[in-house]
């Protein structure tokens, strides 16, 4: 919840809570998880790194910049029931939106349980630029869904190709 935490504070946070775990790590990150789990990887060493429908950092830039920069990450309205606190925080504003967005495909009580885990997002993940020189040495694989509404299968495509080395494995949903 804190609105000046972005994804090197984020990695802190999972490096300490990963001590004493060895080696034999997987991380997994989702959506903005996928500036996050990189970080962890240039800090200890992990098995793999696994990206889900996830942003993958370019190093040297922020979110913001690579959006600046003409990619084209999300779909387009992805955001329309995306609004921001006093903290500048956001949040989804309507949680039908939030259903339709991110759970549309998932029974009702699932969606709902969703919508009740979100909480707000503070901006500092998506306008610090990347600290890395490079991507981590670690293998890796990205898994999309065809039917995203956030983060564009069309870029996934080509990020996990260009960033990290892999077709993408795509998945209906």
């Amino acid at each position: 919840d804190d609105p000046d935490a972005g994804a090197t504070a984020y990695a802190e946070v999972v490096v300490r809570a990963l001590a004493g775990a060895g080696d034999d790590v997987v991380l997994v990150g989702h959506s903005l998880g996928g500036l996050t789990i990189p970080l962890v990887a240039a800090a200890r060493p992990v098995r793999r790194l696994v990206y889900v429908c996830a942003l993958i950092p370019a190093p040297g830039r922020s979110l913001v910049d690579q959006l600046r920069g003409g990619e084209e990450i999300f779909v387009p309205g992805w955001d329309a029931a995306v609004g921001r606190d006093e903290l500048k925080r956001s949040y989804w504003t309507d949680p039908e939106a939030a259903i339709a967005g991110m759970y549309g495909d998932c029974p009702r009580a699932l969606a709902e349980e969703g919508v009740r885990r979100l909480r707000p997002q503070g901006r500092t993940a998506s306008t610090e630029p990347c600290p890395l020189a490079g991507l981590p040495d670690a293998p890796a694989s990205y898994v999309l869904c065809r039917d995203d509404g956030a983060v564009r299968p069309a870029w996934s495509r080509q990020a996990a190709r260009e960033r990290l080395g892999v077709e993408a494995v795509e998945l209906d949903g």
